[in-house]
C-alpha cells in the first residue's frame, strides 16, 4: 500500500509538472493511453461510418484519432490550434491522415464540405463554445453527422477509483485518470444539447462511456442547419 501511494504521488507531480511546462507532451501521453484510445475508438465506431467518406477532427491533438479514422479507410482531416500538437501529429506515420493549423473558432474550410465532424475534449474547453459548434456544423454535408465528446459533471473521487480499479489501471494511467477527472472542466448533458440546439442540430442523441465520466452527443445534419 505504501508503495502504491508513493508510485501514485509521482505520477500526480509528473503530471502537474508536465501540464505547466510541455501540455503538449502530457496530452499525447494521454492520447496514447489504452483506456483513452478505446474510449475514442468506440465512440467513433458508433456513428455508423461505412468507408471511403470524409471525416474532420477538430481540435486533434496529437492526431490519434483522427489516424484512426484514416486506417479505417475515412478521408481524415485534423486540425489544432497548437503548433507543437501538430509537430507530434506528424513525427510519427500519419496513415493518410492530413493536418492542418487553425482555430475552431474559423475553420479553414468550406461550408458542407465533410461527411463527418468530431470533437473529443474541446468544447467543454474551449472558450466559445457556441461559435466552435456553429463552425462545426458549417463544415459539415447536409445528412453528415456531428459529434463531440466531453467530461461529463457527475463523477465523484469514489467513482473514479472504483472505475480505475475496475479497469485494472496503476502508474501513469492510473493518475491521468484521476487528473482528468479533478481538473478537466465538465459539462452536463443539457448544457451540451443546448451548443447544438444553437447551432441547428436538432434530435441530437446522447451516450456515455467510462461508467459516466464522458458523455458524447452526436446529430445529423438536416436541411435548414
Amino acid at each position: 500500500m505504501k508503495n502504491r501511494l508513493l508510485q501514485d504521488s509521482y505520477h500526480r507531480l509528473n503530471i502537474m509538472r508536465l501540464m505547466y511546462f510541455r501540455p503538449a507532451k502530457l496530452f499525447n501521453k494521454i492520447n496514447e493511453l489504452p483506456w483513452y484510445q478505446e474510449t475514442l475508438q468506440t465512440w467513433s465506431d458508433s456513428l455508423g461510418y461505412h468507408g471511403g467518406e470524409s471525416v474532420l477532427e477538430v481540435g486533434c491533438a496529437s492526431g490519434q484519432l483522427t489516424k484512426y479514422w484514416a486506417t479505417r479507410g475515412a478521408i481524415a482531416t485534423g486540425v489544432d490550434k497548437s503548433p507543437q500538437m501538430l509537430q507530434l501529429a506528424n513525427a510519427s506515420s500519419t496513415h493518410g491522415a492530413h493536418f492542418k493549423l487553425a482555430s475552431a473558432l474559423d475553420l479553414p474550410v468550406q461550408n458542407s464540405q465533410f461527411d463527418y465532424v468530431i470533437a473529443a475534449s474541446l468544447i467543454n474547453i474551449i472558450s466559445e463554445p457556441a461559435t466552435a459548434m456553429k463552425e462545426m456544423v458549417r463544415a459539415c454535408k447536409q445528412g453528415g453527422t456531428v459529434s463531440v465528446l466531453v467530461s461529463q459533471a457527475g463523477m465523484k473521487d469514489a467513482d473514479v477509483t472504483r472505475l480505475a480499479d475496475d479497469l485494472d489501471l496503476s502508474g501513469f494511467s492510473r493518475a491521468a485518470l484521476t487528473a482528468w477527472h479533478r481538473r478537466a472542466p465538465k459539462m452536463q448533458r443539457e448544457k451540451l444539447l443546448q451548443y447544438f440546439s444553437q447551432a441547428g442540430l436538432q434530435q441530437a442523441c446522447s451516450n456515455s462511456y467510462l461508467n459516466g465520466l464522458v458523455l458524447t452527443v452526436t446529430a445529423t445534419r438536416n436541411a435548414g442547419a
